[in-house]
């Protein structure tokens, strides 16, 4: 029997290489820059004398309580958050074509790459918006204005390179909403860490199986 190598995949074979090393470089940049925005956020709280971790109040007066209800809770408000964003891009014509548009910017990605992207953005935008903006605007400026400024902010950070691609900013400040919330409720990070974790996760094996097969995930 012949087990030569079809010629079709001998064609292909000398692009897996370079592919594959654009692939790496392009995940390493984005966990490299969320990283930047982690110890940006974790420097310039030491340096005012407060924690990007926690406020200085928690739910229960406790740490051993509101670590483990902020895990909980965040990974319930995560996979609500999921259930949501995946209903709207099946029901709706914009949430189809917000689907359409995102995926293009997932071209090239392999399966193997989603949970240090989904991780590193959800620790650096959290302890960069949570943990350090709006702890610190809430503390000059109150409450109302400290949440309501960060979420602006955050929205800000998520807006669009093309017109179609607005639904995804409001959506993006909606969560931010949530988030904050969720900080200030348990006054640890914890909690929007792992929602924001759950629904990066989550949302981009969904458009990598709605586009089609995913990648496999080298191995290498």
């Amino acid at each position: 029997m012949d087990h030569r190598t079809p010629p079709s995949t001998r064609a292909r074979g000398p692009l897996l290489g370079p592919r594959r090393r654009d692939h790496r470089s392009r995940v390493a940049a984005t966990v490299a820059i969320y990283g930047a925005l982690a110890t940006v956020a974790m420097v310039g709280c030491a340096l005012t004398g407060r924690s990007a971790w926690h406020l200085d109040r928690t739910l229960g007066g406790s740490r051993l309580v509101s670590i483990p209800v902020s895990l909980a809770l965040g990974a319930v408000v995560g996979l609500v958050a999921v259930a949501v964003t995946q209903w709207i891009s099946r029901s709706f014509r914009w949430g189809r074509a917000l689907e359409g548009e995102l995926k293009h910017g997932l071209t090239g990605l392999e399966a193997n790459a989603i949970p240090w992207l989904a991780f590193a953005s959800a620790l650096g935008e959290e302890l960069l918006f949570r943990g350090a903006v709006q702890a610190g605007l809430v503390a000059h400026g109150g409450v109302a204005q400290g949440l309501l400024l960060t979420t602006a902010l955050f929205g800000a950070l998520h807006v669009p390179w093309n017109r179609k691609l607005v639904p995804w900013t409001l959506m993006a400040a909606s969560m931010g909403l949530v988030f904050g919330l969720l900080f200030l409720c348990t006054g640890e990070i914890l909690a929007p860490l792992v929602a924001h974790a759950l629904v990066n996760f989550a949302n981009l094996r969904y458009l990598l199986r709605r586009d089609g097969a995913a990648p496999r995930a080298s191995t290498a």
